[in-house]
């Protein structure tokens, strides 16, 4: 069973008080090639009475749980229940609530999805997207790279007894196709549907290693990222 056709796009959302949310999953519907393809999991940890509101059409495209902010648990534990509102669809996509999508980036995911599942069915493509602020009202981007953004991790990091993360950033490459990637960015993750069940999100994790752990896991069990 594959909800909203065979090459459809289910889109993990988790927003916690969120201004930007409305903007997101109307640039994501919008920018879209085929917006009929895309299905939206939210989860929206927000005061009843500023929860946004969308188009009658847009909602038909979104499932949604609504969860007061004093209840709750931690970006994890709301991607955890974002991801348990699939329900089939052939591709899966984690954002943040703020993301910007360019025009027709989903026959560009797509696209490399389908390079990447040629190597190995097992893939993910992930990275920090480039970044952007709200001025008056309107995105306006900051352009680290034109092409490829690579995970390397940050200067001068180590592990420290109270911290034992390793802080990773990305930096500009070039070419057009995805490269082998050593990381993963929870705000960008893109791969084939059943991650959902051979990696579900750890929903006891609060914040800190969020990254990592998923890594680690979805390695270990068979899959490359790139």
């Amino acid at each position: 069973f594959r909800s909203g056709g065979h090459d459809a796009i289910f889109i993990s959302i988790a927003a916690y008080c969120d201004p930007l949310l409305a903007f997101t999953i109307s640039s994501a519907l919008t920018q879209a090639s085929r917006p009929e393809r895309i299905r939206i999991g939210l989860v929206e940890q927000q005061l009843p009475e500023a929860c946004v509101r969308l188009p009658e059409a847009w909602e038909r495209q979104v499932r949604r749980v609504h969860i007061h902010p004093l209840q709750a648990r931690g970006p994890c534990w709301a991607r955890a229940i974002a991801m348990s509102l699939y329900q089939g669809e052939r591709w899966f996509l984690q954002i943040d609530s703020h993301t910007w999508f360019e025009p027709g980036w989903d026959d560009r995911l797509i696209a490399w999805g389908e390079h990447c599942a040629a190597l190995n069915p097992r893939s993910l493509v992930t990275t920090y997207p480039n970044a952007f602020t709200m001025r008056d009202g309107q995105p306006v981007a900051t352009i680290a790279g034109a092409e490829l953004l690579a995970f390397v991790v940050r200067p001068g990091q180590q592990f420290e007894p109270t911290h034992p993360v390793l802080m990773f950033e990305a930096v500009p490459v070039s070419g057009q196709a995805p490269l082998p990637a050593l990381h993963v960015g929870a705000g960008c993750l893109f791969g084939p549907g059943q991650l959902v069940y051979e990696l579900p999100y750890d929903p006891f994790l609060y914040f800190h290693g969020e990254e990592q752990a998923f890594a680690l896991r979805a390695w270990t069990r068979g899959w490359d990222l790139f």
